[in-house]
C-alpha cells in the first residue's frame, strides 16, 4: 500500500496545472495560426492553382474586366455609379472526380442569402447552373456546382460565377482544362 504524502500531492497538482497550461497555450497558438492564415488568404489576389488528374484551374478574383472599348463598370460620368460594395471571393477548387466536374467557392464575407450563377464557356459551348449561398461561421460559399462531364467537351473552359445578395453583386472568374 502506497501512502500519499503532502509533498507528493503538491507535485501531482503542479504537474496537472503545467499540463493544463501547455494544452491551453497549444490551443491558443493553433487558433491564432489558423486565423492568421485566413486573413492572409483573403488578401491574396492570385491564389495558387490546384491540379487533380488532367484538370487545371486558374482564378481571377474581383469585378468584371473591362476592355478599352467598354465603359468602366463603376463610372459616375457614364451613369453607371454603383455605391454598393462588391462581393469578393475565390474558386477554391475545380476538379474532375469520376464523371463530374466539381466547382467550389469561398465568399470573403458572411451573407444572409443570395444566389450564385455559374457560366462555363468554351467557344460556342455554354453551360449554366445556379445554386444558393450557404454560410459557415465567418464566410459564405456557393452551395457548389457538380457538372456531369458528359455536358462538357475537352479543352479550356472559362469559369464565370456571378454572386448576388440583395442589391450587391460580385464576379469570380477562373478557368479549368478538361
Amino acid at each position: 500500500m502506497k501512502i500519499n504524502t503532502p509533498k507528493q500531492k503538491k507535485k501531482r497538482f503542479i504537474l496537472v496545472v503545467l499540463i493544463f497550461i501547455i494544452v491551453v497555450a497549444g490551443g491558443l497558438l493553433a487558433y491564432f495560426a489558423i486565423n492568421n492564415n485566413d486573413l492572409s488568404d483573403g488578401d491574396n489576389k492570385n491564389p495558387s492553382t490546384e491540379q487533380n488528374k488532367d484538370t487545371e484551374i486558374g482564378n481571377d478574383i474581383g469585378d468584371e474586366k473591362n476592355n478599352d472599348n467598354e465603359k468602366p463598370v463603376n463610372d459616375p460620368q457614364n451613369g453607371t455609379s454603383d455605391s454598393s460594395p462588391k462581393i469578393n471571393g475565390v474558386i477554391t477548387s475545380a476538379n474532375v472526380s469520376g464523371n463530374t466536374l466539381a466547382i467550389r467557392t469561398q465568399i470573403d464575407e458572411l451573407l444572409s442569402d443570395g444566389t450564385c450563377l455559374l457560366t462555363l464557356s468554351n467557344g460556342a459551348n455554354l453551360v449554366t447552373k445556379t445554386s444558393d449561398i450557404i454560410n459557415s461561421a465567418t464566410t459564405s460559399s456557393c452551395y457548389g456546382f457538380d457538372i456531369p462531364t458528359s455536358e462538357l467537351t475537352k479543352g479550356l473552359w472559362q469559369i464565370n460565377i456571378t454572386i448576388k445578395s440583395g442589391d450587391r453583386t460580385g464576379i469570380i472568374k477562373g478557368e479549368v482544362r478538361l
